[in-house]
């Protein structure tokens, strides 16, 4: 049986039938219906919570899950047309485009069908639960065109479900009738609204999207949109800005908001979006291309206080070129462990941010923009001197000793450029890769800085076919001195009781205010891969000799603001030294700092000549003190 419904009208769809309803019969026959039918349950509310496992989210909705279902039931065209047959368990709706139908209640069993049949991609129809019954999709929800499902009561997509559509919306919070007919995507704060959670296997056609919008919004399937769009967005309010871009506006409820993936969300070549007050991912979110001609896709991770990428978090734009990947904690912490990663498999690397108020790479973490034409750009707690005003900078940043930060150019191109910053302190203890190419290129540029500078990490800026790169060290006061450098961490306040792990409630330690020490076997083996460059808002003092031992060519640069203190040798294999105290570009000329030199330079370590000393004052008004042999050959 088919009955054609405009608005207005009222339909049941029951199994195998159509019941036309009058619209003066609505309420008493809807009633009935639910209480022959439907057995009662109390309405999911806000007290659901997220929950870390998929066994204990499914226990939310088990009530409902175990309940007898039915395809949708009592039907209310409110704008468009639409025409409704049951036929076995499969239910169809022929709709307009922009139909809107208000439900008494929207939910598939396992072996039921839901189809909707529209005029093509562009087609949407809106689906808005007027019951007290969230939606249980555990069977198959079809459409040729968009599907919207509005349910404040709860959405909960089954495994082994399937939303097999051109474009996917599900939502808690409100959203108008006349925003939905103008395109608008104004998600509004709705009392009561309940979560979102998908077990099952969310897909789109190609250009499709997938919006779920709740206060809580949880992934423990498959979301997969080629080419498209995926946004998860947990908060009280959310608006699309944009729907060309993964940028939205949400406005989030304390104490959380929280936006969760186990599963997977596969975007080939589109945009990933993924917002909430905390986000936590330990599945895969990927955006990579599917074919060598694609373009590499975008992702945006944004969290108003905390992100948690966990040790199986993957998250990747690669492709032919690299994407590019923001995650941001803006007001908390962002914690990444598992893999982030950018790769150009033809191309250059891509471009990955990572960013909040404290940074921290734990664990084996691995950050990789490489490309085999040229390494991309990494930056961790801020850009290049923390002086990008379009980049958040942190406060704290850490680098564990087994995290990996990789902007490697593979045949060809030089390295790319990895900057890890904080406005207060910075501990990095990992490893940075930035190479040129193997049969061209030079290598790359980074940037480990601070006010505090704890650094006893490894740096590879060769190059085997060019020049090597440069490494710039920039806290406020430097001192080479033995043992300046840590191997472990224990903060003098708010200590976490381990010295090998770094709270961010410890306190900078009692050097906050003072030098930021570094060992001089440190400067050595970084001299090793590449030229170095120690910078210092205002003292460099060397109190400890340093002496390479190995490379060829790679140069020492210490340039302070105020003074330059070489109370110990300093020793190159061929490569330049370069003292300069008063100098504008550390961002603090005094005008009145000099060079101090007490002992011995020599650029002929090993018996390799050919580099230069440079020694300068920049027009200070306190000369330059030469107290020892200066040898370049």
């Amino acid at each position: 049986m088919r009955v054609a419904v405009s608005h207005g009208a009222i339909v049941e769809a029951r199994r195998g039938s159509l019941i036309a309803i009058d619209q003066g019969d609505q309420v008493n026959h809807a009633s009935a219906h639910r209480g022959a039918a439907t057995p009662q349950h109390k309405p999911v509310g806000p007290a659901m919570r997220r929950r870390a496992a998929v066994m204990a989210v499914a226990s939310c909705f088990a009530a409902y899950a175990q309940a007898p279902l039915a395809n949708p039931t009592g039907a209310q065209v409110v704008a468009g047309s639409a025409t409704i047959s049951g036929s076995g368990k499969t239910l169809s709706i022929a709709n307009s485009s922009g139909a809107i139908i208000q439900w008494q209640g929207f939910s598939i069993a396992q072996d039921e069908v839901t189809r909707f049949i529209q005029s093509g991609a562009g087609s949407s129809v809106l689906n808005r639960v007027v019951g007290n019954l969230p939606s249980n999709i555990l069977g198959q929800l079809l459409s040729n065109g968009r599907v919207f499902l509005l349910n404040p009561n709860g959405v909960f997509i089954g495994n082994g479900a399937v939303v097999d559509v051109a474009g996917f919306t599900a939502s808690t919070l409100g959203l108008s009738n006349a925003d939905f007919l103008a395109g608008k995507y104004r998600f509004t704060d709705q009392v009561g609204a309940a979560q979102i959670v998908n077990q099952g296997t969310i897909r789109t056609a190609s250009g499709g999207q997938v919006y779920l919008v709740a206060p809580d919004v949880e992934n423990h399937g498959l979301i997969t949109s080629p080419n498209g769009e995926v946004i998860l967005a947990a908060g009280k309010s959310v608006e699309l800005v944009n729907a060309a871009t993964p940028e939205v506006r949400v406005e989030l409820d304390a104490p959380a908001n929280q936006a969760v993936n186990v599963g997977q969300v596969v975007a080939a070549s589109g945009r990933i979006g993924i917002y909430g007050t905390v986000i936590r991912n330990s599945g895969t979110v990927s955006a990579t291309s599917a074919s060598v001609d694609a373009a590499s896709g975008k992702i945006v991770f944004r969290a108003k206080k905390d992100v948690t990428l966990d040790a199986s978090s993957r998250v990747e734009a690669t492709g032919a070129s690299g994407g590019a990947i923001t995650v941001q904690a803006e007001g908390g912490t962002l914690l990444a462990d598992g893999a982030v990663e950018a790769r150009g498999s033809s191309g250059n690397g891509g471009d990955i941010r990572l960013l909040g108020t404290q940074v921290g790479l734990i664990n084996q973490a691995t950050v990789d923009a490489s490309g085999e034409t040229g390494g991309g750009t990494v930056l961790v707690g801020g850009d290049f001197h923390g002086a990008n005003p379009e980049v958040q900078n942190a406060q704290r940043t850490y680098v564990g000793d087994q995290a990996r930060i990789l902007a490697d150019a593979g045949s060809s191109g030089d390295g790319g450029k990895v900057a890890v910053w904080a406005d207060g302190d910075t501990r990095f203890y990992g490893r940075i890769s930035a190479r040129g190419g193997a049969s061209s290129g030079n290598g790359g540029q980074a940037e480990v800085s601070g006010h505090l500078l704890d650094f006893n990490g490894q740096v590879d800026l060769t190059a085997s076919q060019g020049k090597a790169g440069s490494l710039l060290l920039d806290p406020t006061n430097i001192e080479i001195v033995t043992g300046g450098s840590q191997t472990s961490l224990s903060g003098s306040s708010g200590d976490d009781g381990d010295p090998n792990t770094y709270a961010f409630n410890e306190d900078a330690g009692a050097n906050v205010t003072g030098a930021s020490g570094i060992d001089p076997s440190v400067i050595v083996s970084l001299l090793n891969a590449a030229t170095v460059k120690l910078q210092a808002t205002n003292d460099i003092t060397v109190t400890n000799s340093v002496t390479a031992t190995a490379g060829s060519g790679f140069g020492l640069t210490l340039q302070a603001g105020n003074n330059v203190n070489v109370n110990a040798a300093i020793t190159t294999r061929g490569g330049t030294i370069t003292l300069s105290a008063n100098d504008p570009a550390s961002g603090g000329a005094t005008g009145s700092g000099r060079v101090s030199v007490t002992a011995a330079l020599n650029t002929a370590g090993g018996g390799i000549s050919g580099g230069g000393i440079s020694i300068n004052n920049n027009s200070s008004s306190s000369p330059n003190v030469l107290g020892a042999g200066l040898t370049t050959s």
